[in-house]
């Protein structure tokens, strides 16, 4: 059986862990449909997954990275390379505080252009958006 679900959310994931996921996904025989990055300890460079997304578009279907203290100029990357991505679900970036109006604006922009037609829950819950970037979603 081919591993479909990943949970590694909790933990304190290094550049070297990210670069092994990194590889997993890349890689032909990976039919991973949902990946848990969520409750991460610090910062999550999410570039590495954002590369192996754009180099080999994963049939991810949910996507989980629910407080990883995520910022704008680190999420950027993931949305662009998630154009390449047509099967994705579910998108979690909820409690991720750091983010800003700059950013669910870019979100709003692009979400159009992701040709997700298969995507329905984005959480962003809580959001420390304003009104008017809310809007722009």
């Amino acid at each position: 059986p081919k591993l479909k679900q990943l949970d590694v959310s909790n933990n304190n994931l290094s550049n070297g862990t990210l670069q092994v996921l990194r590889d997993i996904l890349v890689h032909p025989d990976c039919h991973l449909e949902a990946v848990d990055l969520g409750l991460q300890r610090r910062s999550l460079n999410v570039s590495l997954l954002a590369l192996a997304i754009a180099q080999n578009p994963p049939s991810l279907k949910r996507l989980y990275l629910s407080n990883c203290g995520l910022v704008d100029s680190k999420v950027f990357p993931l949305i662009n390379a998630l154009t390449l991505n047509t099967h994705l679900e579910s998108l979690d970036l909820s409690k991720n505080r750091q983010l800003t109006d700059q950013f669910l604006i870019y979100l709003g922009h692009h979400l159009p252009r992701l040709h997700l037609t298969s995507l329905n829950v984005l959480n962003l819950h809580p959001s420390s958006g304003s009104p008017a970037a809310m809007r722009a979603m």
